[in-house]
């Protein structure tokens, strides 16, 4: 938080034709820190309000993003839209993520939009899918479960960290 109203300060003063807030000091300082201060207290109550005092009309469709980090020496990413459904495995063709590791199946699992939210499905694969919530881990065979962030996903010996991100479908 503090972080973010210095941000906003270096915003004010640069606005203001005034230095950078590191070359600020005294007064000045403290002057763009409470300006910063009050205009995100200000965001924060204008949000509160809006949630209080919904708009009428349809109900917001929301929508989700699965964020894959690939866990190990290659530090990949990868954004994903789970209603096209996310296949893992070792034949490139047939996959949306190439697992390059024996012990994958060419088709191991998939990551797809269920009703009850997004799933981790496995495929048939000969080692099945390692799904790990906290210290707790389960083993997928040809079953599916909820994912939530914060899950990480073992394919063969790839691992992936999972972040689920949620935004209003109107909006996009």
């Amino acid at each position: 938080m503090t972080a973010l109203l210095i941000a906003l300060a270096a915003l004010c003063a640069a606005a203001a034709g005034g230095a950078a807030v590191a070359v600020a000091r005294g007064r000045r300082r403290r002057r763009w820190f409470r300006a910063a201060h009050m205009l995100v207290r200000s965001e924060l109550m204008d949000s509160e309000l809006s949630a209080l005092h919904p708009r009428p009309g349809p109900p917001r469709r929301q929508g989700v993003f699965v964020c894959l980090r690939v866990l190990g020496p290659h530090r990949t990413e990868y954004v994903m839209d789970p209603d096209m459904g996310i296949v893992f495995g070792r034949d490139a063709s047939a996959s949306d993520v190439f697992v390059d590791d024996p012990t994958a199946s060419a088709r191991h699992c998939r990551i797809g939009l269920t009703q009850q939210g997004v799933a981790v499905c496995d495929l048939g694969s000969a080692n099945g899918t390692l799904l790990r919530r906290g210290p707790n881990g389960r083993r997928l065979r040809g079953e599916s479960a909820l994912l939530q962030s914060g899950d990480r996903l073992c394919v063969g010996a790839a691992r992936f960290g999972v972040e689920l991100f949620y935004y209003d479908d109107d909006l996009m």
